[in-house]
């Protein structure tokens, strides 16, 4: 895990072919099979950085150039 100010955002622009688009208010969408919707903002007060898709998923490649939010949690 990182700690630091924005080292997590650093290492993700360089190493993930993803790209996070925020979604304020619908519609939303994405463009490209390389972008994931963030839709935490839509949930009524709720601090977009303590609600679920930034505090447990992670937009990844699934190696075929696709997208997808995945669980971050730790497999037993």
């Amino acid at each position: 895990r990182l700690h630091r100010g924005d080292g997590f955002q650093q290492w993700y622009k360089r190493n993930c072919k993803c790209e996070i688009i925020p979604c304020y208010s619908p519609p939303c969408g994405v463009t490209s099979k390389r972008q994931c919707l963030w839709t935490d903002m839509l949930l009524p007060r709720r601090d977009p950085m303590k609600a679920n898709q930034v505090k447990y998923l992670a937009c990844v490649n699934k190696g075929d150039g696709l997208c997808t939010w995945e669980s971050q949690k730790a497999e037993v």
